[in-house]
């Protein structure tokens, strides 16, 4: 029922010109009319993950410092399949103040999009810029998109404010303000990046 209003309100929110030609790149209601939609995980609560993250996190911060029993951990953890620990390590491995940083996007992003197969709404956030803007991988401004709604859907408000991001920068994104105020109407209070949060508002005060 939430996904559906969700879908419904960038639905009515698309100008009707993006549905008179074909040809435009409407990637933000695409979703509503693709098969292809069904592709991508549609994420699973975050609340669902939250003992692992704090676990995998710990484990990241010891790691990033140096620590190479949190690392081992981290790294076993990832091998087993665990999308926290999928999505630390890849965190870990792209931070260049961190002990194991590795400057190689094509792994990270193959780390996010391990987690992200997953649900983790996390990780589906980063694959998804990683998507938009084409880090370690080949844009994908569609698919980008239904992974940010996803993961913000399943209750990850970060994902939602990033895509209205991207749309009002119009840099990896196509423009479109009365879809990203409707991002930001809807997942404001489900948001936790106060510089997120205030760099959408001045987009939006500015557009």
């Amino acid at each position: 029922m939430f996904k559906n209003l969700i879908l419904l309100i960038i639905f009515f929110t698309a100008p009707f010109a993006a549905w008179a030609d074909p040809i435009k790149s409407d990637i933000y209601w695409a979703v509503l009319r693709s098969d292809s939609a069904n592709l991508v995980h549609p994420g699973i609560e975050i609340f669902r993950f939250q003992e692992q993250r704090q676990f995998s996190n710990e484990l990241s911060n010891s790691a990033c410092e140096g620590d190479e029993v949190a690392h081992g951990k981290l790294e076993a953890a990832a091998a087993l399949g665990s999308a926290t620990a999928n999505t630390a390590l890849a965190w870990l491995y792209g931070k260049r103040h961190c002990h194991y940083f590795q400057n190689n996007p094509e792994l990270v992003t193959s780390l996010y999009k391990r987690a992200a197969e997953q649900g983790y709404p996390i990780a589906m956030t980063n694959y998804g810029i990683k998507l938009l803007r084409g880090e370690g991988t080949a844009k994908n401004h569609y698919v980008g998109t239904v992974y940010l709604l996803n993961a913000a859907i399943s209750g990850w408000g970060n994902a939602g404010l990033f895509l209205a991001e991207h749309i009002l920068l119009g840099v990896n994104a196509e423009y479109d303000r009365d879809v990203a105020q409707a991002l930001y109407d809807e997942f404001r209070t489900s948001a936790y990046n106060d510089e997120l949060i205030g760099s959408v508002e001045n987009l939006l005060a500015q557009h």
